[in-house]
């Protein structure tokens, strides 16, 4: 069983970093300390990601919070 949470595409949020840098979805990450790193970010609306683990193989279920987050719980078949 996997329970996860992660970041929704949201105009309003204040992470500076958010948008991705080109068609890619790569996004670069800077941490407090100065280190960056780049990271693939894929956003996905619940109903689309739900059905992808749906696909895989996956049962559960895959909501938002309304703004700002992503959040399921699902299984292995």
């Amino acid at each position: 069983m996997v329970f996860f949470v992660d970041s929704l595409l949201e105009p309003a949020s204040t992470v500076r970093d958010h948008a991705p840098l080109d068609e890619s979805g790569i996004v670069r990450r800077r941490f407090n300390d100065g280190r960056e790193f780049n990271v693939v970010k894929v956003f996905y609306k619940p109903a689309e990601l739900e059905h992808r683990l749906t696909e895989r193989g996956w049962t559960g279920w895959v909501r938002s919070t309304g703004r700002f987050f992503l959040y399921g719980l699902v299984t292995p078949k």
